[in-house]
């Protein structure tokens, strides 16, 4: 089973993987053979990670790994250096990121609405409970006299 914050270059190899088919089927096959061919000096706890992982669980986690379209090319063509560097590169920041507020859309014609994805479930309506029983006459005309 593999670890849900994988070592650096482990995650490195996995993200190659996922983005170059070629790769993926040599790291399947062989994964400390693909990880020296690649360049990469993996730790002992790395080797002993790799080693430890069938090809199904290492499959799951390539499949299971989020590479952003703009790494693609880095993974794909660049060493291992090139790799590491554009996965250590910061995203968008909130702090660079504008803000511009929020727009109206286009106008819609008069009367017409939006076409909803789905059509809801209607919402059971609650059981109401019966009113209690009014008490009898005589308690009444005790506490409020004739009327």
């Amino acid at each position: 089973m593999l670890p849900a914050d994988l070592p650096r270059n482990v995650e490195l190899l996995l993200k190659k993987a996922a983005v170059d088919p070629p790769f993926r089927a040599q790291l399947l096959a062989q994964p400390a053979a693909t990880a020296a061919a690649y360049g990469l000096q993996l730790s002992p706890s790395e080797s002993a990670l790799l080693a430890a992982a069938s090809a199904e669980q290492l499959e799951a986690a390539i499949r299971a790994l989020v590479v952003p379209p703009a790494l693609h090319e880095a993974l794909r063509h660049g060493t291992p250096a090139a790799a590491a560097a554009a996965l250590e590169a910061p995203g968008p920041s909130w702090e660079t990121i504008p803000c511009t507020g929020i727009r109206a859309g286009p106008p819609t014609a008069t009367g017409s609405r939006p076409e909803m994805p789905f059509t809801p479930e209607p919402t059971p309506i609650p059981e109401l409970t019966p009113a209690p029983e009014p008490p009898p006459r005589s308690w009444w005309r005790r506490f409020f006299g004739k009327r």
